[in-house]
């Protein structure tokens, strides 16, 4: 099987993939490409005469389709409602393939060309399993690792004012990457200024760490941790939940979106969502959605997470921290079924279904 791989041409972090950890929106698909390339070449042969094209990345910004070639998209988004201009785009490919069922659906909906899903995956031996008890004096920690924009923060600042910074010995671990922190991100909330000139800013129950990070620094940092937050208010897929399950770190996450490929009640501790328009919740925390609506009406149609929801899920981890690390133990077994291998034997198989041998 030959295929010519075609990356996101606008991913800025590409020079940086083998020592960052997976964290901000267009890392993320980096990271995921080169894993899946890395994982595929036992497989298939990369070669610029193939007749196959794979396009990686945004629907935004992967490049046209190759006049003459057979053009597979291998994207994601995270609203169920796709921009029209991304509509155009995807119809001008073949074949897509999304990460999850949920970006299926929707993706199926809105375009006209056939759509797969071939999950993402996560390295279990770099992502090492833990099992995780409390220690007496030693904080509770819960851990947020990914961008730092509205999308990803939604009701966190609010989790950790009327949550987290009045329960004692209880903190929260905010790392991202390349992101200015001010706030659109809703930090300002929790006493912060703009930190994007600061590699780690330090307050009363709470981190905000800016660094870049090799990925074992990043795995240890998983280990550090009691419990993992992520709030979003949607996903395509969310490597970095995948990531936390593969250490054994407790989940509470939104029930909503791409995540809930690999998050459920069994393995997670699930966050109540509303869909509906929800544009006014983006203005409340400092997101301008005056220009999106305009063009998009739908942009802000999203599940967001039920403030008490999310509060009465991290009460529930924190005080049933042995049902949280059962949960946790079964997340890991999730994990070990969604490698980069398994996702690059899954991708072989789709390619082969539609003749590209």
């Amino acid at each position: 099987m030959q295929i010519l791989w075609k990356e996101n041409p606008q991913q800025p972090f590409a020079a940086e993939i083998e020592t960052l950890g997976s964290v901000g929106n267009f890392l993320g698909f980096s990271v995921a490409s080169e894993k899946l390339q890395k994982h595929l070449s036992s497989r298939v042969q990369f070669n610029d005469g193939s007749r196959c094209v794979v396009h990686f990345g945004s629907p935004f910004s992967v490049s046209d389709p190759v006049e003459g070639k057979y053009n597979v998209l291998f994207t994601m988004y995270e609203n169920s409602e796709l921009p029209a201009a991304a509509i155009e785009h995807i119809n001008k490919y073949q074949l897509v393939v999304v990460p999850s069922e949920w970006c299926r659906a929707a993706f199926s909906r809105q375009v006209s060309v056939p759509v797969e899903v071939c999950p993402l995956g996560v390295n279990t031996d770099e992502f090492k399993y833990k099992r995780r008890r409390l220690k007496a004096g030693k904080k509770f920690r819960f851990l947020y690792v990914g961008a730092a924009n509205p999308r990803k923060f939604t009701v966190l600042p609010e989790v950790y004012r009327y949550y987290i910074s009045k329960m004692p010995d209880t903190e929260i671990y905010i790392k991202t990457t390349g992101a200015g922190l001010g706030s659109a991100a809703g930090l300002a909330e929790m006493g912060l200024a703009d930190t994007s000139s600061e590699e780690m800013v330090t307050g009363e129950g709470w981190t905000v760490d800016n660094r870049k990070l090799p990925q074992n620094e990043l795995a240890d940092l998983y280990h550090s941790a009691q419990a993992f937050l992520f709030l979003t208010c949607g996903e395509g897929f969310g490597l970095t939940g995948l990531e936390a399950m593969a250490t054994g770190l407790p989940l509470v996450v939104s029930n909503w979106s791409g995540v809930t490929e690999y998050a459920n009640s069994r393995n997670s501790t699930l966050v109540k969502c509303g869909y509906g328009d929800h544009s006014g919740e983006f203005s409340r925390i400092g997101f301008d959605t005056s220009h999106s609506l305009e063009s998009e009406p739908m942009a802000y149609h999203v599940g967001w997470p039920d403030l008490m929801s999310a509060v009465a899920s991290c009460q529930l981890v924190q005080s049933n921290y042995e049902m949280a690390t059962r949960k946790a133990r079964r997340a890991r077994e999730t994990a070990e079924g969604m490698t980069w291998e398994s996702s690059a034997a899954k991708f072989c198989l789709i390619l082969r279904k539609y003749g590209i041998v």
